[in-house]
């Protein structure tokens, strides 16, 4: 067998530099979202929830809102309160003018802040649902 031969070695000066490689874009993978992006913004707006061919806001459309603020429309009785402190003439349907009542009524959680879903959410529990006890009514 013939005897290995060794590399000749190479002067420094032959070396080629290594170049660092470009940065990558970190990836959106396993970062947390901001509380932001988690829950988008539902806003409280007329033409989302009102029936199209009927004008106003029918027990379909209050289901849906049920349904966005995580409660069970046909047996949580603060729906009927919101509806009553939005002065609703029809049981289960409201105007577009009663609906717009959700800025101004101080009676309820979304008076003076944001006409949101989560606004309407977090106050939820301020409505009264013993309202037929209330002097008010």
């Amino acid at each position: 067998m013939a005897p290995k031969r060794k590399a000749a070695a190479k002067p420094a000066s032959a070396k080629k530099a290594k170049k660092p490689a470009p940065k990558k874009p970190a990836s959106p993978r396993g970062k947390a979202k901001p509380a932001a992006a988690a829950a988008p913004t539902q806003a409280l707006d007329f033409a989302t929830y009102a029936d199209p061919e009927e004008g106003f806001v029918t027990f379909e459309g209050l289901e849906v809102l049920a349904d966005r603020l995580g409660i069970d429309a046909s047996s949580d009785t603060k729906l009927l309160a919101l509806c009553w402190r939005l002065g609703a003439e029809k049981p289960g349907a409201l105007s577009e003018e009663e609906w717009d009542r959700f800025a101004s009524s101080p009676h309820l959680p979304t008076h003076g802040k944001p006409l949101t879903v989560q606004t309407l959410k977090a106050g939820w529990a301020s409505l009264d649902p013993n309202f037929l006890d209330n002097a008010e009514f």
